[in-house]
């Protein structure tokens, strides 16, 4: 890992760089049969990774076309990382097999440990002795593995293998969380790094977190939590984590239901919601409502620079999507800026004279329709140039997206060939002025959020995202995303007001 200055013990940093930066792997549990260990192994062998892999398999010799060997002692060379996926009871000797052949770090899936009752929590405190004894650190139990996109390695129990980018995600759920991490790579999220952290008998989320916040390769970091075992140390190192990157939190076990789902699915303590989202709003933290927002506001963070100010200009082609993008901003705390006088008369030289003559920059249906990009990337410019405005939202719309959609519901073959003949023609296409759009983001710096009012996502927002213009399909998204870009760049902003007025008295 590229590690930034050390804020804490660089001793976990060490064990926790063996886990994630291991040059050599040992598979307990895949065979010639399909099983999770043997869908680990075939995840690593999808994902490339360039280290040894040793199955460890008492009669088959290879597994998946790699040789395979029947303990660990006949390994040609010693380990980094044990992944142990054998029945929860043969776990504390698999364990003991590691520590007497000096495995550096271990990840184990198998199930049945404390999540399940008093029985399972004695199994998992006899893993934990042992390990201790040896000085293994460990993921898990009841987990669904760990990725780093860094080396290609990618240690999952299903067969995942995200995109790679600077978004690195912890999770108490491996389910929610892989799925997560797949959902948040279709939206053309990268990810890092990702942790299943399962029961936390040893290495716990919030080692996970203070890895993260000092590892260079993570400019983002997400979390989905069900609770803490120490409600001190998450404070801390959230605390931490706010201070130099955005730190996003779904929280789960919000209601009675919930913790008790929590506490039977990895054990862990809920907690009361609302000191949650207390402190939360204290430290910094960007609190998710759900999954798909966890999602929506990773790409924003990961996508978007954060605005300077509350002042949102809304460019769209039809009144009602203005409308409801003016509703969600208001109530996520934005402003719909006034237009200056000289902004009005920029547009009024270029727009119809059917526009809306304010703000949202409403050119109609009647404009929009044609959408010509010349008039669209020159309203927008006069938007982004102009100072009582802080970002913009804009509508995208393309007439085909629709034309493609329906055609196939059209019945006359006639009409169909008519309209085929229009699309071949691009009578019917509209002009996307993505370049533009880029070029625009890069020149006046200020975020600029797309809503796809089509409903679904082009090849044109692709490029657009991976340029750092986040995409979402509706109006609420988008204020959303915007309005917790803008909290987050407020607290720094008051974080770093009170270290310079700290260091100002103490001179």
């Amino acid at each position: 890992m590229k590690k930034s200055m050390m804020t804490v013990s660089s001793k976990i940093f060490d064990e926790l760089d063996k886990l994630f930066y291991p040059k050599s792997i040992a598979l307990f549990g895949a065979s010639n049969k399909i099983k999770i260990g043997t869908i680990s192994l075939l995840t690593i062998l999808a994902g490339d990774y360039k280290g040894k892999i040793y199955p460890i398999h008492p009669r088959d010799e290879s597994i998946l076309g790699i040789k395979a060997y029947p303990r660990l002692k006949d390994l040609p060379k010693q380990v980094d990382l044990a992944i142990i996926s054998v029945p929860a009871k043969n776990v504390p000797s698999v364990m003991e097999d590691c520590v007497d052949n000096g495995v550096s770090s271990a990840i184990i899936y198998s199930s049945n440990f404390s999540e399940v009752g008093e029985e399972g929590r004695r199994l998992e405190e006899e893993v934990i002795r042992i390990a201790r004894k040896g000085g293994i650190h460990f993921v898990g139990p009841n987990c669904m593995g760990i990725v780093n996109t860094s080396i290609n390695l990618y240690a999952l129990m299903n067969l995942s293998i995200p995109r790679k980018g600077d978004v690195s995600m912890v999770s108490q759920s491996g389910t929610l969380g892989t799925i997560s991490m797949m959902n948040a790579s279709s939206h053309g999220v990268g990810l890092n790094k990702f942790v299943s952290s399962g029961n936390e008998a040893d290495l716990k989320m919030e080692d996970y977190i203070e890895y993260l916040i000092e590892d260079e390769d993570t400019r983002v970091i997400v979390a989905f939590i069900e609770g803490t075992r120490s409600g001190k140390r998450f404070i801390d190192v959230a605390e931490k984590a706010t201070d130099k990157k955005p730190f996003i939190v779904l929280k789960g076990g919000t209601t009675t239901a919930g913790s008790r789902a929590a506490h039977s699915h990895t054990g862990s303590m809920a907690g009361s919601d609302k000191i949650y989202d207390a402190f939360f709003r204290q430290k910094g933290v960007i609190r998710a409502d759900d999954e798909q927002d966890m999602v929506n506001l990773t790409k924003g963070f990961s996508r978007s620079i954060l605005p300077r100010g509350k002042n949102v200009a809304i460019y769209t082609a039809g009144g009602g999507f203005g409308v409801l993008a003016s509703d969600t901003c208001e109530k996520n705390g934005l402003n719909v800026a006034k237009l200056s006088n000289e902004t009005i008369k920029k547009l009024n030289k270029i727009l119809p004279p059917f526009w809306s003559h304010g703000n949202p920059v409403d050119i109609t249906a009647s404009g929009g329709m044609n959408f010509d990009s010349r008039i669209n990337i020159e309203s927008i410019e006069i938007l982004l140039a102009a100072e009582e405005v802080d970002s913009v939202i804009f509508m995208e719309f393309n007439p085909n997206d629709y034309t493609n959609m329906m055609f196939r519901e059209i019945p006359n073959e006639d009409i169909r060939n008519v309209i085929r003949m229009a699309l071949d023609a691009g009578l019917l296409n509209g002009k996307s002025g993505t370049k533009e759009i880029i070029e625009l983001k890069e020149r006046y710096n200020k975020p600029m959020i797309c809503v796809n009012i089509s409903g679904r996502y082009s090849k044109d927002d692709k490029i657009l995202e991976d340029s750092g213009v986040p995409v979402y399909l509706t109006t609420s998204d988008a204020a959303r995303v915007l309005s917790k870009l803008l909290y987050y760049n407020e607290f720094i902003n008051k974080k770093r007001q009170v270290v310079d007025i700290k260091e100002r008295i103490t001179k």
